[in-house]
């Protein structure tokens, strides 16, 4: 059954990228578009790896923190998924690039690092001094209820 299709198909038909010189730049402008988005989520899962060993020192519900990370790793795995799919159903340049941003606004989406602490106002040095100021405060409240 597999030697069928592996005699069907050929190198030239692997490799096509088009029958014209705008279907071959438009092929070449998906592919690059593709590695991307693929180093991007690297680069995204690589730092969420370094920041669940510095968030195992906060204060939190584990139940949350890692329904938070299942929750990013669905969706990195679905967006990486998705890309290849989605990029090979466009056939204009404009659509492509809106796609990619569009996938990579949801990946994104919950990054406090990015455009939405921007907005608030925050950054990461104000972030850990709102951990370590929430830390501090903790330290002084009562382990048991008989102290109060």
């Amino acid at each position: 059954r597999h030697s069928r299709f592996m005699h069907a198909i050929s190198w030239r038909d692997l490799v096509c990228l088009g029958t014209n010189f705008r279907d071959v730049l438009h092929s070449i402008m998906g592919f690059l578009l593709l590695g991307l988005v693929l180093v991007v989520i690297r680069g995204y899962v690589s730092e969420q790896c370094q920041n669940v060993v510095r968030s195992g020192h906060i204060a939190q519900d584990r139940v949350w923190f890692t329904m938070g990370h299942i929750a990013k790793q669905w969706c990195s795995l679905l967006v990486m998924m998705s890309v290849p799919l989605v990029l090979w159903n466009e056939s204009h340049p404009t659509n492509i690039a809106l796609d990619v941003l569009t996938l990579l606004w949801i990946l994104f989406l919950d990054d406090f690092s990015g455009y939405a602490c921007i907005y608030l106002g925050k950054n990461d040095i104000d972030y850990r001094r709102a951990v370590a100021w929430h830390e501090a405060m903790l330290s002084h409240c009562p382990i048991n209820l008989a102290d109060l």
